[in-house]
Formats: C-alpha cells, structure tokens, sequence
C-alpha cells in the first residue's frame, strides 16, 4: 500500500510533539532527517539512538565517520553542547562498557508526547516504499511507560556521537554514485537508484 499515510500521521507527530525519543536500527530517509532539523531550529526535543554497526562506522580510530546522507545533514554544525534539543547516540558493537556482548541495535520504535509507534519499520526509503512492514501506533499510557522505560535504558547504554575531532564522510554508491539512494538491511548497504549491493568501505 502507499507510504503516503504512514509518512503524513508521523509529519504530523513530528511538528506537534515537544519531545520525540526515537530508536531505530537504520536511518536514512532524508524527509525525516528535514523534520528533526526543522524541530531543532523550533526549540522542540528530539533525542535519537541509531545502530552504531551498518550506519556508522568508526575508521583509523575514530578519524573518520561514515554516515548516511541523512545522518549527515543532522551533523551539520552538530554540538549537544549548544543544541541541547537534539542529542544522537550510538548504540552497537561494543559501546556501553566492555562487557557489552549485544552487538546489533535493532529496535524501531518511536516515543511522541501522548502516544508512540512501533513495527519493523526503520526509517529508510526502501522500508517506505518497497519493503512489507508493520507499524503500530497507540496512546496505551502503560505500554509507552514500558518502551520509555526501555529507551532510558538503551540511551544510558548508548554512547555520544562525537564528531568534532574526526572527519565525517557521506557513504555513496560505489556504481552510480549516489548518496541519498544508500539505504540499509540486515544484508547490508544497497541502492535504491540502481538496486546494487554493495560492502561499506
């Protein structure tokens, strides 16, 4: 069925919530990256946890970021430090302590003021429009507690982007060259422009 639906009831919880906390494994739909930029510059509240394995990748260590062209244009001028209202973390691999045996985030869930949402869905063109998803939304009050409960557990699990020492590279489509058509599964990198798989280098 059409995305059109699902993309408009979350424009919609976007714009209107004061707080957003949002988790999800693979993030790089451009048009949901514009929403937190344009929450951020209103004051509003968005703290994000992404998957540190696929979508990030730390290279000569911690010299270079790889990112998707979404999570780049949210690190445009990005410092938590100045910017309280937009806070991203990492989670994956080995952060969280060195006993951290977990090594995939691959949670997708979304906590807007009064309600949330929740599925297999990430937030990634090919989950949009190509892919068979689920996601449900609900204002249950206990079931938000639980997924606010588990967020605030991941988000102190989870580890601070830093990017201000390193350099941050766009990652792009080794054929084509695209960047805003590289999207992500559990099979790795691919593009949606020209449907080629490809390994993140």
């Amino acid at each position: 069925s059409s995305a059109a639906p699902l993309l408009n009831r979350l424009e919609q919880e976007f714009k209107s919530s004061h707080e957003i906390c949002m988790c999800v494994a693979y993030f790089t739909d451009l048009s949901i990256a514009q929403l937190i930029l344009e929450r951020s510059k209103s004051g509003q509240v968005t703290k994000i946890i992404i998957n540190k394995h696929d979508v990030i990748l730390p290279i000569d260590s911690g010299l270079e970021l790889k990112v998707s062209a979404a999570i780049h244009s949210l690190l445009q001028d990005y410092d938590p430090r100045k910017k309280p209202n937009l806070e991203i973390r990492v989670l994956g691999l080995n952060t969280g302590g060195g006993h951290q045996t977990r090594t995939n985030m691959h949670h997708k869930f979304v906590l807007f003021d009064k309600s949330f949402c929740f599925g297999s869905l990430n937030f990634t063109e090919n989950a949009f429009c190509y892919n068979f998803e689920n996601v449900v939304f609900s204002d249950n009050p206990v079931l938000r507690g639980s997924f606010f409960d588990e967020f605030e557990w991941l988000w102190s699990q989870a580890e601070e982007l830093s990017v201000s020492s390193g350099k941050i590279r766009i990652i792009s489509c080794p054929k084509c060259d695209s960047a805003d058509g590289v999207d992500f599964e559990s099979y790795g990198a691919f593009c949606t422009h020209c449907r080629t798989q490809f390994r993140i280098s």
